[in-house]
């Protein structure tokens, strides 16, 4: 008998018997997510510690139902597996006491925070240190959690956690226990020497990002070099093209202006179709305005709001790295239906834009049909993990209103002290060419020119061939952004997906290909057999 979708059933249930209890609804959720992506059968309970996140208490409560069912049903239960003969267990060698030297896990938050101080050492000079802001706008771009706690979502521990351990194995110290700066001691300018001729050996180009030739007494630069005039990137002189699939030149330059302290003002954008219900549609702005909130009402190409620095004398705008995409709760199941939700969030993923806020509003009074509740629960838990967003939930559009005005007056208290980067990337290698421009001036505030982000989001023209491709693929049900990215990554093009497929004789080997490739990646982008078959169906059958 096929116990493993009784057990899923039986979870399910719980699931939804759990929904006020989020601890252990999401305890469950987990449980679940694990049975459904093994192939394996299990007969009892027990057996399913060998799986992540079944522990003693699932599996006991399991066991109990188990024996419920049997005994109602009036079948016998399946029998515990006998452990091994205690004279067949091989005896344990008594080893000899080694000192093991610790290293931090790849792209943890302690692995971040050291190749963020090692990092600071080549760009100023030997010995320099850092403070915790400097350390995290530094060390994110090497971490796969985010650094900042988040309460709300229960989110109680971050990256940032990692500085203990580094501290504990005295690979780091600080000066100083309130508001100290951080620097490396030998062994850790050892280690993080270590992780990156591991990472060169892996992969060169990665380890070229993390630092290239070591920083001599005669080149202390204490600060990036400052720019106060348009001009293209100081990476631009090394490599500031590359070709498309016609053998033209594209121009990867990106320009950038310096706006001095105090020369704008940061300032709201809401988008003009941002309405609190068909017979309120000026709500959002007016009641901003009434708190002193400066909001402009325009077209935002991505998103619903986005915060914006406006210059005082030119009058030309920048968009901030912070932008919201708001939903109601009943939108965001319409959006599940459909099939929205994915393609909105594969479009917040173009703008490249740092922190990309996704607001939910749940009223009091409106509530989940029961359907559904896993599916939002699932969508809102890929939006944090997955997806790296941020997540806020607010309880109506008044309490919606009051976290605007908030985040408003906290960046205009950010950004009143320093100055502003303005970048202006190329429209027909936006993303490549924001990424060179922000690791130029990765020390300090970034802004990107309101135009050519509006048209580089806007212009179908833009549209390259690896986006069509994933939007294709995301058009197979049960396969997610994340999914497609995955399978794009290993398959560049369509027709190298064809070609692979064509190279194989065995209808089955072609069937289970994905799966085969992809099947041990990590679990958010696991592609399963049914999936993998869907997808042959499609693009491998003739």
């Amino acid at each position: 008998m096929a116990w493993n979708e009784l057990y899923l059933s039986w979870i399910r249930e719980w699931i939804e018997e759990s929904a006020e209890n989020s601890h252990k609804a999401h305890s469950y959720s987990k449980a679940c997510a694990s049975l459904e992506g093994c192939t394996k059968q299990f007969n009892h309970p027990s057996e399913l510690k060998e799986l992540k996140f079944f522990g003693d208490r699932i599996c006991q409560q399991l066991e109990k139902k188990l024996r419920d069912y049997c005994a109602s049903e009036g079948i016998e239960m399946p029998e515990k597996a006998a452990p091994p003969p205690t004279d067949e267990l091989p005896k344990k060698k008594r080893k000899a006491a080694t000192t093991r030297t610790w290293v931090p896990r790849y792209r943890s938050g302690a692995y971040a925070i050291i190749i963020a101080l090692r990092k600071n050492e080549h760009t100023t000079a030997p010995g320099e240190g850092l403070k915790k802001p400097e350390i995290v706008a530094l060390a994110k771009d090497f971490c796969d959690t985010s650094f900042e706690r988040n309460p709300r979502t229960h989110t109680y521990h971050s990256a940032w956690d990692g500085i203990k351990t580094l501290l504990k194995h005295e690979l780091v110290y600080c000066s100083s226990k309130r508001g100290g700066a951080y620097y490396l001691t030998e062994e850790g300018r050892r280690i993080a020497d270590s992780l990156r001729q591991v990472e060169k050996e892996n992969s060169p180009d990665a380890a070229n990002r993390l630092w290239t030739t070591p920083v001599t007494p005669d080149r202390d630069h204490r600060r990036p070099r400052e720019v106060s005039h348009i001009s293209s990137s100081p990476l631009a002189d090394a490599s500031t093209s590359t070709l498309n699939n016609n053998g033209e030149t594209l121009d990867m330059s990106c320009g950038v202006a310096e706006w001095p302290i105090g020369s704008f003002t940061v300032e709201v954008v809401l988008d003009n179709r941002e309405v609190r219900s068909k017979t309120d549609r000026d709500y959002f702005r007016s009641e901003l305005a009434a708190l002193d909130i400066p909001v402009e009402v325009r077209s935002l190409a991505v998103g619903d709001l986005a915060w914006i620095a406006c210059h005082k004398n030119t009058g030309q705008k920048a968009i901030l790295d912070y932008i919201v995409e708001r939903k109601r709760l009943d939108d965001l199941v319409s959006s599940i239906k459909d099939g929205r939700y994915q393609e909105q969030k594969f479009r917040l993923h173009r703008t490249s834009i740092e922190h990309v806020i996704y607001l939910i509003e749940e009223p009091p009074r409106l509530e989940t049909p029961q359907a559904f509740r896993q599916a939002v629960h699932s969508a809102l838990s890929q939006t944090v993990v997955i997806d790296g967003f941020y997540l806020r939930r607010t309880q109506g559009p008044e309490e919606t209103v009051k976290y605007i005005c908030s985040m408003t007056k906290t960046l205009q208290n950010m950004y009143r002290f320093k100055p502003l980067k303005v970048l202006s990337p190329s429209i027909t290698c936006y993303k490549q060419s924001l990424q060179e421009g922000r690791e130029a001036h990765r020390f300090g505030y970034v802004g990107i020119e309101y135009d050519v982000f509006s048209s580089a989001m806007t212009k179908s023209g833009l549209t390259t061939v690896r986006d069509v491709y994933i939007r294709m693929l995301m058009t197979i049900r049960g396969v997610t952004w994340d999914k497609a990215v995955a399978i794009q990554k290993k398959f560049a093009t369509p027709s190298h997906l064809c070609e692979a497929y064509d190279a194989l004789s065995s209808e089955s080997d072609k069937k289970l290909m994905l799966y085969n490739t992809l099947g041990d990646n990590i679990q958010r982008k696991r592609v399963t057999k049914l999936i993998s078959e869907r997808i042959y169906e499609i693009w491998g059958s003739s």
